[in-house]
């Protein structure tokens, strides 16, 4: 197989102020000898995850500014298109890509204010808008990243003939981290679940498929609902939502309470 590129939906590491788990990602994916490297011949578009944010497990996991140490280990690695943030820490996670007839919208999903509350994605992260926090982007009503979201989805909606959206968290899932937020039992304080919060705004500019991960289990869901067309028509539209596994940690089943 030749693709012309890859997108990784996040957790490319272990732990991403680990430089040997850095080290190790590297060496699976280039090879100085050999032509056939994956890395160094194939456009390589990765989503941040929760784990690229995890300073490590000897080094008080999240935490500020360790978070912030991780992530710019990821930023050095990856040259990616500009968002136009007005935060400059920002830029690199969360862009998007036009290739062919086809928009790609990748974004940081790893954490949404207020910490610990219902629209979070994690209990353990403080974000731009928390005190003392670091600059894992918000991604709620109101914040830079939904806005510029917005604005690709209107541009690839006339300008493209399919829209993909790659983030971490999935938003729709039976595995663990399906549960609502929370902290006591069948909820869970790194869960997918407030992601949702975006599915209308896929839905009304006609998003075809949104690629996640983060529960580590292979499933597809099926939203129905309206695009609003540019002549303001409504038509029905299905989007497609893949939590595609893993590459390497092994596989997960479905929760109990979740399985249907």
């Amino acid at each position: 197989r030749k693709p012309d590129m890859i997108f990784i939906a996040g957790d490319l590491v272990e732990s991403g102020g680990e430089q040997r788990d850095w080290d190790e990602f590297w060496k699976h994916n280039t090879s100085s000898e050999s032509a056939e490297s994956i890395a160094g011949s194939i456009p390589v578009m990765a989503a941040l995850g929760n784990h690229e944010y995890f300073e490590g497990p000897y080094l008080d996991g999240y935490n500020q500014p360790g978070s912030e140490r991780a992530v710019r280990r990821f930023l050095t690695y990856f040259e990616l298109p500009a968002n136009n943030s007005p935060n400059q820490e920002q830029e690199g996670r969360y862009y998007s890509i036009k290739y062919g007839p086809a928009t790609f919208i990748v974004l940081d999903v790893c954490n949404n204010g207020i910490n610990k509350s219902g629209d979070d994605t994690n209990f353990y992260l403080l974000g731009e808008n928390d005190p003392g926090g670091g600059n894992a982007s918000d991604f709620g009503f109101g914040s830079h990243q939904y806005e510029w979201l917005e604005g690709e989805l209107i541009e690839s909606q006339l300008n493209s003939k399919f829209t993909f959206v790659i983030f971490h968290h999935s938003p729709y899932s039976s595995g663990p981290h399906g549960y609502p937020p929370g902290e006591s039992e069948n909820t869970d304080n790194h869960p997918g679940y407030p992601v949702r919060l975006l599915t209308p705004l896929f839905m009304k500019y006609g998003v075809d498929v949104v690629i996640a991960g983060h529960d580590e289990i292979w499933e597809r869901s099926e939203i129905t609902g309206f695009e609003t067309k540019p002549d303001r028509e409504e038509a029905v539209h299905t989007i497609h939502f893949y939590d595609v596994g893993t590459g390497g940690d092994g596989l997960r089943g479905p929760e109990e309470r979740l399985d249907n």
